[in-house]
């Protein structure tokens, strides 16, 4: 997992992976290492949206544990919830910025 706190995730991640160094390691060859998601913030740091990037690691990190936790419905619901977005907010400002999350 990696991420950024100065630059989308989607780009920096591509940038990350295109470096000789990068394409050395094993889990790069391999395609297991992922953009920690961010919508405007990554949801790696101290903020409210950590418990997303909580789910979504235990999901990554433990799929068969984690099958039945349906993230973009747990997302969805937490905007709502959180930041009291209707859904058709949510999926007009927010949703397009976890489209890699929500794939």
């Amino acid at each position: 997992m990696i991420t950024s706190f100065h630059s989308p995730s989607d780009s920096f991640f591509e940038d990350i992976l295109t470096t000789p160094q990068w394409r050395q390691l094993r889990a790069s060859r391999d395609g297991k290492v992922f953009p920690f998601p961010a919508d405007f913030y990554s949801w790696a740091q101290p903020d409210v949206r950590w418990i997303l990037g909580v789910q979504w690691l235990a999901q990554k990190l433990h799929p068969s544990l984690f099958s039945d936790l349906d993230l973009p419905e747990e997302i969805e619901s937490f905007y709502l919830d959180m930041y009291k977005l209707d859904g058709r907010t949510y999926r007009d400002i927010v949703a397009p910025r976890l489209e890699t999350v929500l794939r």
